[in-house]
């Protein structure tokens, strides 16, 4: 399986537990799109929310941070109308995911995520 860099914390905590690793880039499952990241933030309290470490009160560690990105869509699913590789996008991932911070991201129609049409992606790389 291809492999990608990802900022992750296996334990919950600040900036201290956040680690680069290599992780497998993720396949997008029916109604989803692997988005090439080429920028994301992190804020500090994303890390000391509870929906950032648990889903419906289970652990979802390792967690990756970051919801706010912007990137190139690379891969399209089934069920996929909105959408083409090679797509500008920017958008913010729901809080009980997994963030941006990799070099590969998953997003599917139940996160919000925007055709870049007025905005250059050069403005991020």
């Amino acid at each position: 399986m291809a492999q990608m860099t990802a900022l992750r914390a296996h334990r919950r905590g600040g900036p201290e537990v956040l680690v680069a690793e290599s992780a497998p880039i993720p396949v997008p499952a029916a109604g989803e799109v692997l988005v090439a990241v080429h920028a994301a933030a992190i804020t500090f309290d994303e890390l000391t929310w509870d929906e950032t470490w648990t889903r419906n009160g289970v652990s979802r560690t390792p967690i990756i941070p970051s919801h706010e990105i912007s990137g190139v869509v690379g891969e399209i699913a089934s069920g996929v109308t909105d959408f083409e590789p090679g797509d500008h996008v920017y958008g913010l991932i729901r809080f009980d995911r997994d963030g941006g911070a990799v070099d590969f991201e998953l997003d599917c129609h139940d996160v919000s995520i925007y055709l870049g049409r007025s905005l250059h992606q050069g403005a991020f790389d």
